[in-house]
């Protein structure tokens, strides 16, 4: 399945509880409400490990951000406590390495830490796997 996130021009293959990369602050808003808290860098950093800020929806185990210029999700992190899967792919925290790189068709297994392409920009990244994952257009 592919989505075209409206507005933007991008159409991206992957994504999350319905919110996919691209997407705006109000279209995580109209789907899922005011977020639980809205985390400071140094929140997420205990939370997944990197320093991104971000709303954080506790109940469902997601953390979204946004591009500071456009606005636009870039980045939707998925927590081993939560409910959030990789919509296409129905793959989560709880997933193997393998499973990973059978349902994206990787040409190896990805490791713990790892940045792995599974579409033309776009990323998971391994790096607190298996305590969170994330979904991104960053490669680094």
């Amino acid at each position: 399945m592919i989505v075209f996130v409206m507005g933007t021009g991008f159409v991206f293959a992957e994504s999350v509880g319905g919110i996919s990369l691209g997407m705006s602050k109000q279209d995580v808003l109209s789907a899922y409400g005011k977020p639980t808290r809205i985390l400071s860098k140094a929140e997420s950093r205990s939370l997944c490990g990197d320093p991104i800020g971000g709303w954080y929806y506790q109940k469902d185990g997601w953390l979204v951000t946004f591009n500071s210029d456009s606005g636009q999700v870039d980045r939707i992190v998925i927590f081993n406590n939560g409910t959030r899967r990789l919509d296409n792919s129905g793959l989560n925290c709880s997933s193997s390495l393998e499973e990973f790189a059978e349902k994206y068709g990787l040409s190896r297994v990805p490791r713990q830490g790892s940045i792995v392409s599974i579409d033309d920009g776009e990323y998971l990244v391994f790096f607190e796997y298996p305590n969170s994952l994330m979904f991104t257009i960053y490669n680094n």
